[in-house]
């Protein structure tokens, strides 16, 4: 039996001192060590607790109301400075992840913020309430997007939101749907009555069951004396009464122990995280009971600022005449005097400003940059029912839309958290279904979608739609997985860490065995009904011999016999067959007489250290094994009709991938390379992507390596390359 993984945690209900600026977050560093004593590893404090909660802000009117709030600004802090860093140190001192609430100053306004700190004293996270709650937004401003993440800490994947955030489903949605494990939740405490510690308890415990996860609740305590105190009259002390819930719960929706419900005091529990998939296996709601092709969520994950474009100093309060001397950096022929106080940072705070300026405007950028800038960075979407739907889930690349640029159709990543930050955006199409495409909210191209195709309505003999079988994928392409299960698929030790082949079918998107005469009936459909020119073939790797060569031998076949002499094309649909080099030569010209082709063996990655981190079980096929079937598949197929996919980003560095290519192109293989887009649900869907300034150094040269070979996209008969629609390579391919 494996062994428990037991987490400690402890919730503060903890009395503020409201006549100090210092006085809460002695009390917060005496907790903290307090809660390390009873081996803790995870703390929650309440409610913008440091300095304290603007009880005050509940029963006065605004017009009385201005020297006591401009105290609260005189006593809340600035992040990062002396109280973070005073909280940092204690975290690392006590080897404990600690959440805080925090009156966050930032020059004239103030914000409720969220401040994780990791057990070595990192700062993880700080995120500001998106939404002050009726009398709050006299003395908060607003958050944005940008703190809704879930992050990896010393005791697991942790998420927080406060009060009445918890009554946006939405944000609380976005958190579950980034895997959270325990949720850190805090509320003010005593304030409203008790009927507030009810519906906070109803809140916390649904909060539980939905997301499948630990929730450690904290509130404030007020005494009789401070009550008094905060109350203007006497009649108004019962809005202090009551209101106070400290608690933790189970993910089944249970007290881990009896909640604190009164009183200043330490609430400590051991939360047994394996009950997480026991609850997860019943009720997952952001995967097996999750419905996102009717139901999903947009969020825009941007940090918003009032102008864009500013470089951003890294304090929050201004710097004195000392610190704003200049430093001198110079990058190629310009310089900028650096007006960053950690100057051992400058590299990260100015240089990349300073490269951004020098980028072509993207009013005149050329289109190949623009459709990379784009499959690199994603693109956030108005009407998301907008031409052809999405994909989700599936072999090979997902989590894509289809747009049309400049005549050119791409797949553009719409679902990764990438493409929620995206600086893209464009409008909901109008009448004429042309969209307008923003950067940073600023118009720059009227783009389109590729309509829902029509074949997309019919149903095989045996009730089966049409589109479980096969999608359209960019303009005019027919793409399917033949079988939709591999050998290697769903376990940690073989499985390829962004491949979602299992999603797909487990979200009842598609079939798991399509037929011969199923996909010759589609693709026969789909050539006279919306016009596609060719097909992509892949499946599922189901044993360790031809490894899908068979499979796709039957089904090029039954496509063949069923579109021969239909739409123009006398020898019927070109097809690309796609799969891992099979254990004998003999099955390319098999698959080459049953009507394949072009051939698509995928390497990945080119480093062979990188597949066998990324990719365990196919990295069994080694890198050589993978050159000598190449040469092989093209004694059969020809020059530029085999090709491979690699995935930018990772890990292989640029000069690894074009000495690759170069081999690959001297072979005759096509190295159709495309930037890295993580997918949702798999075990890199929060890695990043490539930029386009990487996209871009590594594209052009491989370009022009093409051209000099031989290979160009427009001459591949079937297939990924041929399509073009996940990478701008073919726009690079200039002489």
């Amino acid at each position: 039996m494996p062994a428990k993984n037991i987490v400690r945690v402890a919730a503060a209900q903890l009395n503020p001192v409201l006549d100090s600026a210092t006085g809460t977050v002695d009390k917060v560093l005496k907790a903290i060590a307090d809660a390390a004593i009873e081996g803790a590893q995870l703390i929650v404090f309440p409610e913008t607790v440091v300095p304290y909660y603007p009880y005050f802000s509940f029963v006065m009117p605004a017009v009385s109301m201005g020297a006591t709030h401009l105290k609260l600004y005189e006593d809340s802090p600035i992040i990062p400075g002396p109280v973070t860093d005073a909280i940092a140190a204690a975290a690392k001192a006590a080897g404990i992840v600690v959440v805080l609430g925090v009156n966050e100053r930032d020059h004239g306004t103030l914000y409720n913020a969220q401040v994780i700190f990791d057990a070595d004293g990192t700062m993880l996270l700080k995120r500001r309430k998106i939404t002050p709650t009726y009398h709050e937004r006299m003395i908060w401003g607003m958050g944005d997007g940008s703190g809704l993440k879930v992050v990896d800490s010393a005791v697991g994947r942790i998420g927080a939101l406060a009060c009445w955030e918890h009554y946006n489903p939405l944000a609380r949605y976005a958190l579950m749907a980034q895997h959270e494990e325990i949720h850190c939740s805090q509320f003010p405490g005593s304030l409203v009555g008790p009927i507030f510690a009810d519906q906070m308890e109803v809140t916390m415990r649904h909060h539980a069951l939905e997301s499948g996860c630990f929730v450690v609740n904290a509130t404030a305590w007020l005494t009789p004396e401070q009550k008094r105190g905060q109350a203007p009259t006497p009649e108004l002390e019962k809005a202090f009464a009551g209101g106070c819930y400290t608690a933790i719960i189970t993910p089944e929706g249970r007290h881990v122990v009896e909640p604190l419900r009164d009183g200043e005091g330490l609430l400590i529990a051991d939360c047994d995280m394996a009950l997480i998939t026991k609850r997860k296996r019943m009720m997952d709601s952001v995967g097996h009971y999750a419905r996102p092709e009717l139901l999903s969520l947009v969020l825009d994950a941007r940090a918003t600022a009032p102008v864009s474009g500013l470089p951003t100093p890294e304090v929050s309060m201004p710097l004195s005449v000392a610190e704003t001397q200049p430093l001198v950096h110079r990058i190629q022929t310009g310089s900028s005097p650096c007006p960053t106080r950690a100057r051992r940072r400058c590299a990260d705070s100015c240089l990349k400003p300073l490269l951004i300026t020098q980028e072509p405007s993207m009013e005149t950028a050329t289109t190949s940059q623009l459709l990379t800038e784009l499959q690199s960075q994603g693109l956030r979407l108005a009407d998301a029912s907008a031409g052809a739907p999405s994909r989700r889930g599936g072999a090979g690349p997902s989590d894509h839309k289809a747009v049309t640029i400049d005549g050119r159709t791409i797949m553009v990543p719409v679902h990764s958290a990438g493409a929620m930050a995206s600086v893209y955006e464009v409008s909901a199409p109008g009448a004429d279904g042309k969209a307008t495409l923003k950067r940073n909210t600023i118009p720059i191209k009227e783009i389109s979608f590729p309509k829902q195709p029509r074949f997309y309505k019919m149903q095989t003999f045996d009730g089966v739609p049409y589109w479980k079988i096969a999608t359209l994928h960019g303009a005019d392409v027919l793409a399917t997985t033949v079988l939709q299960t591999c050998v290697r698929y769903g376990r940690r030790s073989t499985s390829c860490q962004f491949c979602a082949i299992g999603e797909s079918l487990a979200g009842g998107r598609t079939i798991n065995r399509k037929t011969p005469e199923q996909l010759g009936e589609v693709a026969r459909a789909a050539m006279l009904l919306d016009g596609i020119k060719h097909m992509v073939m892949t499946t599922g790797t189901p044993n360790f011999t031809d490894r899908g060569a068979e499979i796709l031998c039957e089904s090029a076949f039954g496509v063949k016999a069923a579109t021969v002499a239909h739409a123009g094309f006398a020898s019927g649909l070109p097809i690309q067959a796609q799969c891992e080099p099979p254990d004998d030569a003999r099955w390319y010209q098999r698959m080459k007489n049953a009507g394949v082709d072009a051939l698509g063996m995928h390497i990945e990655a080119v480093t062979q250290s990188v597949r066998e981190q990324i990719m365990p079980g196919k990295a069994t096929v080694n890198i050589e094994q993978y050159l000598t079937a190449f040469a092989d598949a093209v004694q059969v197929f020809g020059r530029g009709q085999v090709s491979t996919y690699i995935l930018y980003g990772l890990g292989d560095t640029r000069e690894a991938v074009l000495e690759m290519s170069a081999k690959l192109i001297a072979l005759g293989v096509y190295p159709f390379v495309v930037p890295f887009v993580p997918i949702q649900g798999t075990p890199l869907q929060d890695q990043r992507s490539p930029n386009p300034v990487e996209m871009r150094e590594l594209l052009e040269p491989l370009g022009k390596m093409l051209v000099a070979g031989g290979l160009k996209s427009a001459d591949i008969k079937a297939g990924c390359g041929k399509c073009g629609a996940c990478s701008s390579l073919s726009a690079y391919e200039k002489a």
